[in-house]
């Protein structure tokens, strides 16, 4: 009497290994200078800061929807408060409210994300008619860069030779690099 018209109900979920769920120090390094090469030859000319969004991932272990809402205001001393995410189910910027519900978190800045905050200083300035306080965005399209994000990363990562992955591998490769260090989750 059970009709079943979504047959992936009973599909197993294919789990990556551990190895190809977080990048190695020299994959991250490789991956940082590909960015930065996109970036210096406007790789990709609609979203021109989505390699510096990329690199910024593994510098502050933020989740892709994350990185995509941060804004210059958001940067207290040396730190930055993440309160908004992008909710790609409702086409929206949830703001005041962290994608976990945890409450806004405080994320020391790296001096490579400082520099990468510099730099999408300097490109907003001489590039860009349109003034915003998003670090990253050039518009209001949020859709639109965190699909290029999660498009332009596993291609990015077959480049350097690492296994093809999502942008949430920054994340996990974060909190590896956190855990290594012994540092108390």
């Amino acid at each position: 009497l059970l009709k079943i018209t979504n047959k992936n109900v009973y599909r197993q979920i294919e789990e990556k290994p551990d190895e190809n769920k977080v990048l190695t120090t020299e994959q991250e390094l490789d991956l940082y200078r590909l960015c930065w090469k996109y970036y210096e030859n406007n790789h990709f000319p609609v979203h021109s800061l989505v390699s510096l969004a990329i690199i910024m991932l593994f510098q502050l272990g933020l989740r892709p929807c994350e990185v995509c809402t941060l804004r210059y205001s958001d940067i207290e001393g040396d730190e930055i408060v993440v309160k908004r995410y992008y909710s790609e189910k409702g086409n929206t910027v949830m703001e005041n409210r962290t994608k976990a519900g945890h409450g806004f978190r405080r994320i020391l800045l790296t001096s490579l994300a400082l520099d990468i905050i510099q730099e999408t200083r300097k490109h907003h300035y001489e590039n860009d008619n349109w003034v915003s306080d998003y670090i990253f965005m050039t518009g209001e399209n949020f859709k639109s860069f965190y699909d290029r994000m999660r498009k332009a990363f596993p291609a990015m990562c077959e480049t350097i030779g690492a296994p093809r992955n999502t942008p949430y591998s920054g994340r996990r490769t974060f909190i590896s690099s956190l855990v290594d260090a012994n540092v108390n989750i």
